[in-house]
C-alpha cells in the first residue's frame, strides 16, 4: 500500500534525514530515492518556508502536537518551484525509534486557480469602479433600465434633471414613475431601440411634467437600455431667438451668415467681413463652399445632418480671404418657409482659433506633466534596483582574486554606473532638476556625442568632428550639455532624410559687447564654441525666427513636441551661455552653443584613476532605513565590513521603535525619504522628537520631489543620492558622525 498510494509519503528521522519515500514522492521531489536519503529535508524546502517547518515540527517532537497540515513550496532537482499540502505526523516511541511520517500532494494547480480567481474579482472590481467613474465624470445624465423597465442605475446629473434620487428610483418602473411619457415620441423611441436592437435618438424632446426640452440617446444591450439625455431648453430656446433675429443683428459680435439651400449666400453680416476679410458686396451672391471650405466633404455632411435634423453644430477650419485659417464654432439653423418653400440656413460662426490653439497648448503642457511624474516614479525605482547592484558589485570586485571574474564584476559595477547615470538625465528632463556643476571636458563630450551618432543614425550621413588643440573646458553638467548637442544632432539628421553631412566642431572664442547686444544675460569674454551644422533643406526666415519657441515644431503631428530646441536654449542659458541658429533654404543649418570659458586647458583623463581608501568605522552603530530588503542587506554588509555596527528597520514606524529601544548605541541613522508606513520626513521628526541632537543622514533617489527640502527643514544636513556607492555611503556617514 506505501507504494502504491497515489500521494507522496516520506519517513523522516529525528536528524532530518530521509527514511523512507514511496514513489508518488519521488515523482513529486523529482529526485531518486537514494538521493534522498543523502539529504535533509529542508534541502527540498523553499528558503522563504523553512522556518514553517522547523516551528512545526519542533512541536511535533516535544509532543506538544500529535500532527500538523502545511502548505509550503518545494524546489524540484530540476529547479522548478511546487506547491504541496500535507500533513505530518509523529510516529513510534517507547520502545520504537521516533519518525515523522510526512503525506504529501501537489497543489501548484489549485494555487495557481486561486490566484486567477483573485485576479479575475480584482479585475472585476476595477472594472465596475471604473465604469462608474466614468459616468459619473460624463457631462450628460445617464440613466440605465433592465429588460422590465426597471431603473438599475442613474448618474448625479440625471438625478438632478429628474428631479428624483438614485435610491428612490432604483428597482421602480419608469413608465410607473414617469408616466406621462407613455404615448409620447420618448416611449415609441425607447421600444423602437428594443424592439430593433439598435441605438435611436431624439433630437428635441418636450416633458411637461418638468418643463424642459430633452435630447435623449437609447443605447440596447443586454442588460437592458442605458440612456444619455441632456437638457436642451435654454439652448433651444436661444436657436429660435437667433432665428427670429439673425437678419437684425448686423452689429454681431459673431459672423452671421444666411445662405440658401443651394449654398447661395444672402446675407453676410459686419462681423463676418471681418472675420473673413470679404466684404459683403463680394460675399453675397458667392456659394459658400468654394469662398471658404477647402474640406467640401465634411460640409456636405454636416449639411446632410442639418436637413434630417433641422439643426446642426460643429466646428471647421476655414479659410480667410488672406488664405490664413480659422477655427470656428459653427450653428447652423434651417428656417422654413412654409409659405414659399424657400428654405433658408442661418450660420452663426464664432472665432475660437486662439482658444483651440490655447487648449492644445495645455494639453500638451499637461501631457509633458504627467510623463514627468511617471519619469519620477519610474526612476525612484530604477534608483533602489540600482543600489543593491553597485553596492554588492563593488564589495565583490574588492574582494575577488581571480581576474577573469573580477573582469566579469567590473563589467557589471560600470553598467550598473551608466544606469545611475541615466536615471540622474532622466530625472534632470523630466522633473527639471538642476544637474551638477564641474568641469567639464569639451573634446571628450564631443566624442561621446559622436560615438552615439555614429552608432545610431543611419548609415547614409556621414558624422565628422573638428576640435581645436588645447581646448578650454567649460563648468557645467555633463548629462545636460550632451543632451543638448544630441538633440541639436537629431535636428540635423531630421533636416536630411536622404542623407548628407553632419559636422561637430569646438573651439574656444573672445566675444566683445558689440557681439553679445543680442545674447540675454552674456558677459564680454573667453567662450568655447560649439557648433552643429547640416546641409540639410534648411530654414526659411520666418520658421528661424520662431525655432526657439516652445511647442513650435515644423514636424508632423507625433513626431515632436516642440520643446527639444527650447529646452536646450534654457539648458545653455542656465549655464551662463547662449544659443543662435543659422539658416537658409536649401543651404543646411548651423546651431552655436556659446558657453562661458573655465579659462584653463581641460586636464586630460587619467586612466587609470586612483581610488581612495574607504573610511572605515570603530565599532559605532549605523541605524539603516529603507523598504527595500535588497538596499538594507547590502547596506548593511557594507558598512559592517568597514567596521561599522548595523540595526536594520523597514520603515519609518519600526525606525522609530528601533531608536527609542537603542537611543544610546545608535551612533547616526541613514534613512530613506519615500517609505510605506511613515515616510522619511515624518519619521525624522519623530527622532528628532527623542533626541535633538541626532546625526541623520537622508537617501533619496529623487530630488526636488518636496520631502528632501521638508527633512533639511528638520535639520538634516547630509544627503545620499540614491542609488549610491559603498564610498559615497561611508563618506556621507564619516561625516555625519564627524559633525
Amino acid at each position: 500500500m506505501f507504494d502504491r498510494a497515489g500521494f507522496g509519503i516520506a519517513i523522516i528521522d529525528l536528524d532530518g534525514r530521509f527514511v523512507d519515500a514511496n514513489p508518488a514522492y519521488v515523482g513529486l521531489t523529482g529526485y531518486s530515492l537514494d538521493e534522498l536519503r543523502e539529504m535533509n529535508y529542508l534541502a527540498l524546502t523553499h528558503p522563504d518556508d523553512r522556518d514553517l517547518n522547523r516551528s512545526g515540527l519542533a512541536a511535533l517532537l516535544r509532543g506538544e502536537i500529535e500532527s500538523f497540515d502545511l502548505e509550503k513550496r518545494y524546489i524540484t532537482s530540476d529547479g522548478r518551484t511546487v506547491w504541496i499540502r500535507g500533513k505530518v505526523t509523529r510516529i513510534g516511541g517507547d520502545d520504537e525509534p521516533v519518525h515523522v511520517v510526512g503525506t504529501f500532494e501537489d497543489n501548484t494547480a489549485a494555487k495557481a486557480a486561486e490566484r486567477e480567481v483573485v485576479r479575475l474579482s480584482n479585475e472585476v472590481e476595477r472594472t465596475t469602479d471604473q465604469l462608474r467613474l466614468t459616468f459619473e465624470s460624463m457631462s450628460d445624465a445617464v440613466y440605465v433600465v433592465d429588460h422590465a423597465w426597471r431603473f438599475t442605475y442613474l448618474n448625479s446629473h440625471a438625478e438632478r434633471l429628474l428631479r428624483r434620487g438614485a435610491d428612490d428610483l432604483r428597482g421602480k418602473e419608469i413608465w410607473s414613475e414617469f408616466p406621462d411619457a407613455i404615448d409620447t415620441p420618448l416611449h415609441a423611441t425607447y421600444h423602437r431601440a428594443v424592439e430593433a436592437g439598435t441605438s435611436q435618438e431624439l433630437d428635441e424632446f418636450h416633458f411637461a411634467p418638468l418643463e424642459s426640452w430633452f435630447r435623449v440617446a437609447a443605447f440596447p444591450s443586454d442588460q437592458g437600455l442605458t440612456v444619455y439625455f441632456d437638457d436642451i431648453t435654454d439652448e433651444r430656446e436661444a436657436r429660435l431667438a437667433i432665428s427670429r433675429q439673425a437678419a437684425l443683428l448686423d452689429e454681431a459680435t459673431d459672423a452671421i451668415i444666411v445662405r440658401r439651400r443651394d449654398h447661395i449666400i444672402t446675407y453676410w453680416n459686419r462681423s463676418a467681413e471681418r472675420l473673413y476679410g470679404w466684404p459683403a458686396s463680394e460675399a453675397v451672391g458667392c456659394d459658400i463652399r468654394t469662398l471658404l471650405h477647402d474640406n467640401v466633404a465634411r460640409f456636405d455632411e454636416a449639411n446632410a445632418e442639418l436637413l434630417a435634423r433641422g439643426s446642426w453644430t460643429g466646428e471647421f477650419v476655414l479659410r480667410s480671404r488672406t488664405g490664413d485659417r480659422i477655427i470656428v464654432a459653427a450653428r447652423w439653423t434651417l428656417i422654413r418657409d412654409h409659405d414659399t418653400d424657400h428654405d433658408v440656413v442661418l450660420a452663426v460662426n464664432t472665432d475660437v482659433t486662439d482658444q483651440r490653439r490655447t487648449e492644445l497648448q495645455l494639453v500638451r503642457a499637461q501631457r509633458l506633466e504627467s510623463i514627468g511624474t511617471l519619469a519620477g516614479g519610474v526612476a525612484h525605482d530604477l534608483n533602489n534596483t540600482l543600489a543593491p547592484i553597485l553596492l554588492a558589485s563593488e564589495m565583490l570586485h574588492e574582494e575577488e582574486d581571480d581576474a577573469d571574474r573580477g573582469e566579469l564584476i567590473s563589467m557589471i559595477l560600470n553598467s550598473a554606473r551608466r544606469g545611475a547615470d541615466l536615471v540622474s538625465q532622466l530625472l534632470s528632463f523630466a522633473r527639471g532638476v538642476d544637474g551638477d556643476r564641474e568641469p567639464v571636458d569639451v573634446a571628450e563630450l564631443l566624442h561621446a556625442v559622436y560615438s552615439i551618432v555614429r552608432e545610431t543614425f543611419p548609415k547614409d550621413i556621414v558624422v565628422r568632428t573638428e576640435v581645436q588643440a588645447g581646448l578650454e573646458s567649460v563648468t557645467g553638467d555633463r548629462t545636460q550639455l550632451q543632451q543638448v548637442l544630441l538633440n541639436l544632432a537629431v535636428n540635423a539628421r531630421d533636416a536630411m532624410p536622404d542623407g548628407g553631412t553632419i559636422t561637430l566642431s569646438a573651439s574656444t572664442v573672445e566675444l566683445d559687447g558689440q557681439y553679445l547686444v543680442a545674447a540675454d544675460g552674456a558677459s564680454p569674454g573667453r567662450y568655447v564654441l560649439i557648433e552643429v551644422e547640416d546641409d540639410g533643406h534648411g530654414m526659411a526666415a520666418d520658421v528661424l525666427d520662431r525655432v526657439f519657441e516652445p511647442f513650435f515644431t515644423t514636424k508632423q503631428p507625433g513626431s515632436g513636441t516642440g520643446l527639444g530646441l527650447s529646452m536646450s536654449a534654457g539648458i545653455v542659458q542656465s549655464h551662463g551661455g547662449f544659443l543662435r541658429a543659422y539658416s537658409e533654404i536649401g543651404s543646411g543649418s548651423r546651431f552655436r552653443v556659446y558657453l562661458p570659458s573655465a579659462s584653463h586647458p581641460a586636464a586630460p583623463s587619467d586612466p587609470s584613476p586612483s581610488v581612495a581608501a574607504p573610511l572605515r568605522g570603530t565599532g559605532e552603530t549605523v541605524l539603516v532605513v529603507d523598504d527595500e530588503d535588497a538596499i538594507r542587506s547590502t547596506t548593511r554588509r557594507t558598512l559592517e565590513h568597514a567596521g561599522y555596527l548595523v540595526v536594520e528597520a523597514a520603515n519609518g514606524a519600526a525606525a522609530v521603535a528601533a531608536f527609542a529601544r537603542f537611543q544610546e548605541q545608535i551612533d547616526v541613522v541613514l534613512i530613506d525619504m519615500m517609505m510605506p508606513v511613515m515616510d522619511g520626513p515624518s519619521a525624522i521628526h519623530a527622532l528628532r522628537s527623542l533626541d535633538p541632537h541626532a546625526r541623520i543622514v537622508a537617501a533619496s533617489g529623487l530630488h526636488g520631489n518636496g520631502k528632501t527640502t521638508r527633512a533639511a527643514n528638520a535639520g538634516v544636513r547630509h544627503f545620499l543620492p540614491k542609488p549610491y556607492t559603498s564610498a559615497g555611503l561611508l563618506q556621507a556617514i564619516a561625516e555625519a558622525l564627524a559633525d
